[in-house]
């Protein structure tokens, strides 16, 4: 199949893509939060090597978090050739394990000789453990103080990482919301007291097993014994999810949460369960989908639908390209609108736009969003998003609408609902360009209510029925838009004033 035709028909979720030659040699191997609008963009400035595509293969995932794991296991696998970074490996990113007593993890630019995917059981890492657990032992027991001095044992080797990984943002992102889940310690030098870190539950703070023993004895509680014992199976968890083992790690945690609960040690049990409630919703819908049967994925006419419907309730990417419009006002005067963009789920501030109202006089909501989305629609120059969210309820939507219809380059969508999902209705529109047409959904999202409205002919759908990631960033964006009016609409009232 040609490319550009392929590039019509990828899918608007996230995932990995692979550009592979006649040969079916792989060239490049990326990730994206939207990849559609990610594979498009290396045809908006073509390079001499894309003539050399022949065909995209795609791996669609639930989440960035997969797609970042996925994407860092087949560059590894595979070292395609213009995957140039491979070149100089100080481009990429690991994170690295220490083999330590008490593991420090942290990224890195520079992987050990030995590279792998996780920690490995080895003869030395038992005896490590076997230390940990002597240190423990020595520090509740009054017939054998720790020395003054002593120090945890380290293990004078090399750390092994996990890795390759390209996004060294997302990575950093992923650790920060895993480290509140499961603690790990990052420090290079302990400290004899235990940082701010311990103190915002993001590190166990094995640091409290060093110094005086007098000041040993006063920390030794129960509750900081069963803290220590955590900190090797927080680490080996953390390297397990990074290599995408998200069923195992479940696994094994659910299985301990049972052990525990056998013992009586519920509270224990009860943690394990939180921590096993956290991973879920990090990881939630992480597995990576299954490429469909045949290996003509990409030609197949539902292949968009099927992968769509495997996404959750929400038939539509709220990673890609989001424009959102909210209008500030007291009683027509000062009138102003915003316009606030997202962009794989972060503001893009660069993007923001914010306009005066021109030709609207008195309170009339509806005439300004009119206004401000026929002043943004002349500005071809600009992305077009992949969702608009109005804020307002069903009478702004439909006046959006009107606008989209009238100017829009290609029809906005409307969206229908059928058991409580929403679905794209059959769309079709002449290609404005040869890569195909750009579909753009419309929503409103009332105040109050926080339900969400497609169309004037179906029934809203609260944002407590979407998936609370979803809601979340429907609800940011919504309040980053309306935020964004009302400070231009202060500088212009104080404006007026002085």
């Amino acid at each position: 199949m040609d490319v550009k035709k392929q590039l019509k028909n990828l899918p608007t979720i996230s995932g990995v893509y692979l550009f592979r030659d006649s040969k079916r040699e792989i060239l490049y191997i990326g990730k994206a939060v939207n990849l559609r609008s990610r594979v498009r963009s290396h045809f908006n400035n073509p390079k001499s090597w894309l003539s050399q595509v022949a065909k995209i293969e795609t791996r669609p995932t639930n989440s960035e978090i997969t797609a970042l794991i996925l994407e860092s296991q087949l560059i590894k696998k595979h070292r395609p050739p213009y995957n140039v970074q491979w070149k100089d490996d100080k481009n990429y990113f690991y994170v690295a394990v220490t083999s330590e007593t008490f593991p420090r993890i942290f990224i890195t630019h520079q992987p050990p000789q030995a590279t792998v995917y996780g920690l490995q059981s080895t003869e030395r890492d038992t005896q490590d453990t076997d230390n940990a657990k002597q240190v423990i032992k020595e520090w509740g027991s009054n017939s054998r103080p720790l020395a003054t001095n002593r120090r945890l044992s380290t293990v004078d080797r090399r750390p092994i990482a996990i890795g390759p990984f390209v996004d060294g943002n997302a990575l950093k992102s992923t650790l920060r919301v895993l480290r509140k889940i499961f603690p790990f310690r990052s420090c290079k030098t302990m400290p004899r007291h235990p940082c701010l870190q311990y103190h915002l539950g993001r590190c166990l703070a094995p640091c409290l097993l060093q110094g005086k023993a007098q000041s040993v004895k006063r920390k030794a509680t129960t509750q900081n014994l069963k803290l220590q014992k955590e900190h090797p199976r927080n680490t080996n968890v953390l390297s397990k999810i990074l290599r995408g083992q998200k069923s195992a790690t479940l696994s094994k945690l659910k299985k301990a949460m049972v052990q525990a609960g056998q013992k009586q040690n519920f509270e224990q049990a009860a943690k394990i369960r939180d921590q096993m409630t956290g991973l879920e919703k990090v990881l939630v819908n992480s597995q990576i989908i299954k490429p469909l049967l045949n290996k003509k994925v990409l030609k197949t006419k539902n292949y968009k639908s099927k992968m769509v419907s495997e996404v959750g309730p929400l038939k539509t990417s709220w990673y890609g390209r989001v424009e959102a419009y909210d209008i500030s006002n007291i009683s027509g005067e000062s009138a102003v609108g915003s316009m606030i963009v997202f962009e794989n789920g972060q503001p893009k501030k660069s993007n923001y736009r914010r306009f005066k109202i021109k030709t609207v006089r008195g309170a009339n909501d509806i005439a300004m969003i009119k206004e401000v989305l026929q002043r943004r629609l002349r500005h071809h120059e600009w992305p077009f998003p992949d969702n608009i969210l109005i804020d307002g309820g069903p009478a702004q939507l439909n006046a959006a609408l009107e606008v989209m219809a009238q100017n829009s380059p290609t029809p906005a969508l409307p969206l229908s609902t059928e058991g409580g999902e929403l679905k794209t209705k059959n769309y079709k529109s002449k290609m404005m360009s040869e890569v195909g047409p750009i579909e753009t959904h419309v929503f409103s999202l009332a105040k109050k209510q926080e339900k969400l409205y497609n169309t004037k002919n179906h029934s809203p759908i609260p944002l407590a029925k979407l998936k609370p990631e979803v809601g979340f960033l429907i609800q940011r964006v919504r309040n980053e838009a309306h935020r964004f009016a009302l400070n231009y609409h202060h500088q212009l009232r104080k404006r007026q004033l002085l």
